[in-house]
């Protein structure tokens, strides 16, 4: 039976930590200090300009904070399913789905991966970076235990998963979504908005259904398929992503895994698109970086300014093939340019896509 976990024992366990919280002035506690379990430290978030004291740690360089007084501070309903594990949050144009202890996230149909959330003391927690973009909120943090959240001014247009394309040969059987506008008032931009999406989907699961049966047909050892590395030996799977929904203009990424059962490298790729909501057509990276006629020049110039200081958060390239080039790609986020390179064959498994922000306002000076 589902339970609303605004009045269950998650927010018992909440007003036991706001208890513990420290006081005014101290940013961290110590376990030893502290009554509050495993590590635990008062965060302070401002929601719209709400202050908000919750426990949070960090893990692995992700932020893990309290599921249900954040999202209530966002404006949702909490609803959790204490049999199956199902968390869902829901206010108008987002329904957000997870599961305890698996790290798939699901927005209006759309999946993405994450930490996975948990609970400790009857407490849910989740990492608060993927709650935000989920959520359509930026983060600005202002100590080390205290963030600004603001919610963005987004474009007056819903975005969720398409029906279920699939195919259901054994052994390579998959299936995947892509996203759908509605409720936009140019129809006209966004009908070609979608079709284009669905044309690209389309010919993704033809592709991959072609590419996998020739793999499959190449096998030297059929009998013998069983493949440790990971859960489907033959199989495609596409993630996609709102990097930017502002100012009439829309700005998707989507990550394919391709598996190839063993005959080929495994396939990551990236794919991404800028849209202008107003007319339905792609925009051009000259268009979204302000029509600067040396774009390309000084978004290179920077990238490889980026690489040479190390200021990097994932492996650079051996070298930088420039942007606009094979094997690069782009997309728009909080007034950057995202300029990316498609990872290697062999780095699948890093499951690692190499980019740098650009600044808007670098490319245009």
């Amino acid at each position: 039976m589902s339970t609303n976990l605004p009045a269950s024992a998650a927010d018992t366990a909440y007003a036991e930590g706001q208890a513990a919280l420290p006081a005014v002035g101290v940013t961290g506690i110590s376990l030893a200090a502290s009554a509050v379990p495993y590590g635990f430290e008062a965060t302070t978030l401002s929601i719209d300009g709400k202050k908000l004291n919750i426990l949070a740690y960090h893990a692995d360089h992700t932020l893990m904070v309290q599921l249900v007084p954040v999202a209530k501070a966002m404006g949702y309903t909490v609803d959790y399913n204490a049999k199956t594990g199902d968390l869902t949050l829901k206010k108008p144009r987002r329904v957000i789905k997870m599961v305890l202890n698996y790290s798939e996230y699901n927005l209006n149909g759309i999946t993405s991966s994450a930490k996975t959330p948990f609970i400790r003391g009857n407490s849910t927690y989740l990492p608060l970076r993927q709650l935000a973009d989920l959520s359509g909120y930026t983060i600005v943090q202002q100590g080390r235990s205290e963030f600004k959240l603001t919610e963005r001014s987004e474009n007056d247009v819903t975005i969720s998963a398409s029906e279920e394309l699939a195919v259901d040969t054994e052994p390579y059987s998959f299936s995947f979504h892509y996203p759908v506008l509605s409720a936009y008032a140019n129809k006209e931009a966004m009908d070609k908005i979608n079709l284009f999406l669905k044309e690209t989907a389309e010919k993704w699961k033809t592709d991959a259904e072609q590419e996998l049966s020739e793999a499959w047909a190449a096998h030297p050892n059929k009998d013998r398929i069983i493949d440790y590395a990971h859960m489907y030996p033959y199989g495609f799977q596409a993630q996609w992503k709102v990097a930017y929904n502002e100012e009439g203009m829309l700005s998707l990424y989507a990550d394919t895994y391709q598996y190839m059962g063993g005959t080929e490298p495994d396939r990551l790729l990236r794919h991404s698109w800028t849209f202008d909501l107003n007319s339905g057509q792609a925009l051009t990276l000259l268009e979204a970086s302000g029509n600067s006629p040396d774009y390309a020049v000084k978004i290179n110039q920077y990238v490889n300014l980026k690489i040479a200081s190390g200021e990097v958060n994932s492996t650079p390239p051996a070298q930088f093939p420039g942007i606009e080039t094979a094997g690069t790609g782009w997309y728009v986020k909080d007034g950057k340019i995202m300029v990316y390179v498609q990872p290697e064959p062999g780095a699948f498994l890093k499951n690692e896509v190499f980019e740098v922000s650009v600044p808007i306002s670098r490319i245009a000076e």
